[in-house]
């Protein structure tokens, strides 16, 4: 959670980037003041549903057009079936 809230912004970008990152550190990293790290979060298979919901509102164009609809698009299918398994819980 120390590296995703440190001031040197290449670690924190690795942090966003990594598939293994903890929940936590990705839920920081939503708040970042760079749309390049949340534009990062976004894409990462382990940002829970919460945290993707909140990036769905967010000020940046870019960010909100990456964060999965569940309604059918022409996004990957992968896309479709990560946000699915990861909001199942929500239903």
């Amino acid at each position: 959670m120390q590296l995703a809230m440190g001031d040197h912004f290449g670690v924190r970008l690795a942090v966003a980037e990594h598939p293994q990152a903890p929940a936590d550190a990705l839920a920081a990293l939503a708040t970042d003041d760079s749309e390049f790290l949340r534009f990062d979060v976004v894409e990462n298979p382990n940002t829970p549903a919460g945290t993707l919901a909140l990036l769905a509102k967010d000020e940046s164009v870019w960010v909100r057009y990456v964060v999965p609809s569940l309604t059918p698009t022409c996004r990957d299918a992968h896309s479709q079936h990560s946000l699915q398994t990861r909001t199942a819980g929500y239903a």
